[in-house]
């Protein structure tokens, strides 16, 4: 996630807001950023996308170097 925080600090914020803060609404958190709920629906969806890419990412380089050992 520090990866990802340090890449993209808006799309990091987003997630955090909705996932580890205080639960809220699709609603609630396009309030906070200023932003449409179906704007961040879609930057919150987006963002994910982007980290679970990262993720696998990362995964696939780690077991390219387990299996390299």
């Amino acid at each position: 996630m520090d990866e990802y925080r340090l890449s993209n600090p808006e799309g990091y914020e987003l997630i955090e807001d909705y996932y580890l803060g205080e639960k809220v609404t699709h609603k609630e958190l396009g309030k906070r950023h200023g932003i449409a709920e179906s704007t961040a629906r879609e930057k919150l969806n987006r963002n994910l996308h982007r980290l679970r890419k990262l993720a696998y990412k990362n995964l696939s380089f780690l077991e390219n170097e387990y299996l390299d050992n």
